[in-house]
C-alpha cells in the first residue's frame, strides 16, 4: 500500500511541490524530497501500522488539493505554465511606457517570436540544447559518444546497483519479507537510473563549458570526437547480465534450505536458518555438532520469520540469543535442552501457536518479551532456577492461566503479564521486594492475589482494568500506592489499607463502582481524583 502511495505523492504532490520551492532545479529538489520520504519509510518501517498507512493514503489528496492549485497560480510566473506573449499584452505595456514618457505610440507591426519560458527559467538547459546540436553537427550519435572516464563511472553504478540487488536477492533467503525485498530493489533501480543518466557526453562538455567559458564548445565536442571510447556492450545489455547473475548465483547457493554457523565460544553456534527455492520443511533437527564442535548457542534471528512447525535443539545448547524464533507463527511446542542457562530478549515473541514450552531447571535468565504474544500458550512452569525474569516475558500471553513465581526471583519488571487475559491466579512468594508498574493491567480474569510483605508500594497502573479482582490487602510496609493502581477494577470491594501508606496517588481507585468504603491512614496523603468517578466513603483511622 505505502508504494501505491509513494507513487500518487510524488506526481501529485512531490513533483508540483519540487516546482513550488526551485524554479530552476525542481528536478533535483523533487529527487531530495522523493529521496527524504523513501528515508522515513525504511526508518518507520516496523512502526507503520494499517492506520498510519490509511491517514497517508488520505494525504495524498490533501496534500493534491492544497499544492497542485498553489503551483498552477506559481505556474502563472513561469513555474509550471508560463503565460503566451500576446499582441494584446505588448501593446498595453507600449501605452503604458508612452503614457510615462509622455510620447506618441510608435507602432510596431514585425512579427511577434515567442521564447520557450524553458530558457528563461533554466540556462542549464539551454547549454545542454547547443551542445547536443554541435554533437549531431559533426556527425556523432549523442547515446553513442562516450570516454573513458564516462565509461569507468558508469561500470562502478552498474557494479554497485548488481551487488545491491544481490543483497535483496540474500535477504529473501535470510527470511526477509519478499515485499520489503522488491521495495528495495524498486528505490535503488530508481537511483541507478537517475545516476547513470547524470554520466553522459552532453554532461561533461556542459560542466566544461561552465567552467572554461571562454573555449570554444565545437573545439571541445572535436576534442572528445578524437579521444572517443568504443562501447563493446551497451549498459543495458551489462546492467541485464550482472542482475541475473545477482539473481540466479544466491538462488544455486540456497537451492535448499540451509542451516549457517560461526565460532562461538568453544564451539559454534547457529547464526541463520535461510529458505530454499523450494518449500521449507515443517520441522528442523539443529545436530549436536558442527565440524567436531559442540552447537552451544542459537545466534540472534537465527530462525526469525520462518514456517518452522517444531524444532529440536542440540542437546548442549546454552544459551537462546535475542529474537532467535522470533515471529515463528507456526511454531507449536519447544523443548528446550538442561544445558541452557538463558533465553533472550523477544526469543520466542509473536509465535502465535505456540501451545506448549518446556524449561529445563537451569535456566537462571528469562530476558524482556521472551514470550510476549504468544497467544496460544496456555500454561509454562517457570524453573526453580530462575532469577531474573524480564519486562514484558509473557505480555499479551492471552491463553495463560496460571503462574508460580519461583523462590529466587525477588523483583518483578514492568508489564510481565499485561494482558494476560486468562490470567485467573498469579502465585508469588515473600521474597519478592519489588513489583513494577503496568504488571497486571487487563488481566481481566485475575481475581485472587496475595502480595508479598516485603514490598514497599504499589506501582502506577499495576492492576489497573483487572475487573474480576474482588478484594486485595496491602501488605504493612507499602508506603504508596500509585496512580491508575487499580484503575477501573469494577468488582474490587474490599481494601485494606496498612498505617504505613502515606500517599495514594490520582485514579488509583478510579471507576472501582463496588467499592462502597475504605479505611485510610490519618496523615496519609490523598490525591483529589483518587476515587473519582467511585461511589467510595473515604474514612481515617
Amino acid at each position: 500500500m505505502e508504494a501505491f502511495v509513494s507513487i500518487h505523492m510524488s506526481l501529485f504532490v512531490l513533483m508540483p511541490l519540487s516546482k513550488i520551492i526551485s524554479k530552476e532545479n525542481s528536478k533535483k529538489t523533487f529527487w531530495i524530497l522523493f529521496g527524504i520520504r523513501v528515508a522515513i519509510l525504511l526508518f518507520f518501517d516496523l512502526f507503520i501500522t494499517t492506520g498510519i498507512a490509511v491517514v497517508d493514503f488520505i494525504a495524498v489528496f490533501v496534500g493534491a488539493f492544497i499544492i497542485i492549485p498553489i503551483a498552477s497560480i506559481k505556474g502563472g510566473k513561469g513555474v509550471l505554465n508560463a503565460t503566451p506573449i500576446n499582441n494584446n499584452t505588448l501593446n498595453n505595456n507600449e501605452e503604458q511606457e508612452n503614457r510615462e514618457t509622455k510620447t506618441e505610440p510608435v507602432k510596431d507591426n514585425s512579427p511577434i517570436v515567442l521564447i520557450d519560458p524553458t530558457y528563461l527559467n533554466n540556462e542549464s538547459i539551454l547549454l545542454k540544447n547547443i551542445v547536443k546540436g554541435e554533437i549531431e553537427s559533426q556527425g556523432e550519435n549523442v547515446r553513442e559518444l562516450t570516454t573513458s572516464k564516462i565509461n569507468t563511472k558508469r561500470n562502478i553504478v552498474i557494479l554497485m546497483f548488481g551487488l545491491l540487488t544481490f543483497i535483496y536477492v540474500l535477504m529473501y533467503f535470510f527470511n526477509i519479507e519478499l515485499t520489503t525485498c522488491l521495495i528495495c530493489e524498486g528505490i535503488t533501480l530508481l537511483l541507478y537510473i537517475f545516476i547513470v543518466k547524470k554520466f553522459n557526453i552532453v554532461n561533461v562538455i556542459s560542466k566544461r563549458a561552465k567552467k572554461n567559458p571562454n573555449e570554444d564548445i565545437a573545439q571541445m565536442v572535436a576534442k572528445v570526437k578524437m579521444n572517443k571510447k568504443q562501447v563493446s556492450f551497451p549498459i543495458f545489455l551489462k546492467t541485464g547480465i550482472l542482475v541475473l547473475a545477482a539473481i540466479f548465483i544466491p538462488m544455486i547457493m540456497f537451492a535448499k534450505p540451509k542451516l549457517l554457523y560461526f565460532n562461538y565460544g568453544n564451539g559454534y553456534a547457529v547464526i541463520k536458518y535461510t529458505k530454499g527455492l523450494s518449500k521449507q520443511s515443517d520441522t528442523v533437527v539443529i545436530p549436536d555438532t558442527h565440524n567436531g564442535k559442540n552447537v552451544i548457542a542459537i545466534g540472534d534471528s537465527a530462525f526469525k520469520n520462518t514456517s518452522i512447525k517444531n524444532v529440536t535443539l542440540p542437546q548442549n545448547l546454552e544459551i537462546i540469543k535475542s529474537k532467535a524464533f522470533f515471529n515463528c507463527q507456526k511454531l507449536e511446542s519447544i523443548y528446550i535442552p538442561q544445558k541452557v542457562t538463558e533465553i533472550r530478549a523477544s526469543a520466542f515473541e509473536n509465535c502465535s501457536n505456540l501451545r506448549t514450552a518446556s524449561l529445563p531447571n537451569g535456566i537462571v535468565d528469562i530476558r524482556a518479551s521472551a514470550f510476549k504474544n504468544d497467544t496460544k500458550l496456555v500454561e509454562i512452569e517457570l524453573p526453580k532456577s530462575l532469577e531474573y525474569l524480564g519486562a514484558s516475558a509473557f505480555s499479551h500471553c492471552s491463553s495463560l492461566q496460571e503462574i508460580t513465581i519461583p523462590n529466587k526471583v525477588i523483583e518483578i519488571n514492568g508489564q510481565t503479564f499485561e494482558y494476560c487475559t486468562s490470567l485467573r491466579r498469579i502465585n508469588l512468594h515473600d521474597n519478592i521486594i519489588s513489583i513494577h508498574g503496568e504488571n497486571f493491567i487487563g488481566c481481566v480474569n485475575l481475581d485472587n492475589v496475595i502480595l508479598p510483605s516485603k514490598i514497599t508500594e504499589i506501582r502506577g497502573n499495576t492492576f489497573e482494568n483487572c475487573s474480576s479482582l474482588s478484594s486485595i490487602v496491602i501488605p504493612e510496609g507499602v508506603t504508596r500506592i500509585g496512580g491508575h493502581a487499580f484503575y477501573g477494577c469494577r468488582r474490587l470491594s474490599s481494601v485494606t489499607v496498612p498505617r504505613t501508606v502515606v500517599e495514594i496517588g490520582s485514579s488509583a481507585f478510579r471507576q472501582c463502582s463496588s467499592l462502597r468504603a475504605i479505611k485510610v491512614p490519618r496523615n496519609a496523603l490523598i490525591n483529589e481524583r483518587a476515587f473519582k468517578e467511585s461511589p467510595t466513603s473515604v474514612t481515617y483511622y
